[in-house]
């Protein structure tokens, strides 16, 4: 069984957000969790209760530098990519090295990545493995 509370709190500290998941967070965690289908939109919806402030980069000039590494610049492809990797199907290794790479997100990149995993593997999409990431726990991916 998946410890929402744990998840939810791994990826805010992710975020540089060190407090206890709020009510809303986790009810937004419930209600996507029990989605039949997610698409940028639901995605969308999601990362807005964890980062207010946060945007899908689908405009020009939404860009952002993680460390070093400058993902793709903002552009109405974010938005096509992020559908792609959506709705792969690949090993979910790819599609998380898919996901950090496009960064389609101002901020929120964590947690977004995190539901999207948890509910494909609540939807009988993925198998368990336990990797560590970041320092901070576990991420259930195969």
């Amino acid at each position: 069984m998946i410890d929402k509370i744990k998840l939810i709190t791994e990826s805010n500290m992710i975020e540089g957000i060190n407090r206890s998941p709020t009510r809303n967070e986790i009810v937004e965690f419930d209600r996507f969790m029990a989605l039949d289908a997610i698409n940028v939109n639901e995605m969308e919806r999601f990362v807005k209760v964890y980062q207010p402030n946060a945007r899908l980069r689908d405009k020009a000039g939404l860009d952002v530098i993680v460390g070093s590494y400058r993902p793709p610049q903002g552009g109405r492809e974010i938005r096509m990519e992020l559908a792609v990797i959506l709705n792969t199907k690949d090993n979910p290794f790819i599609i998380h090295c898919a996901y950090e790479a496009l960064h389609p997100f101002t901020d929120g990149n964590a947690i977004s990545y995190g539901g999207s995993n948890k509910w494909n593997l609540l939807n009988g999409k993925l198998t368990i493995i336990t990797l560590r990431m970041h320092g901070l726990g576990t991420t259930l991916i195969k």
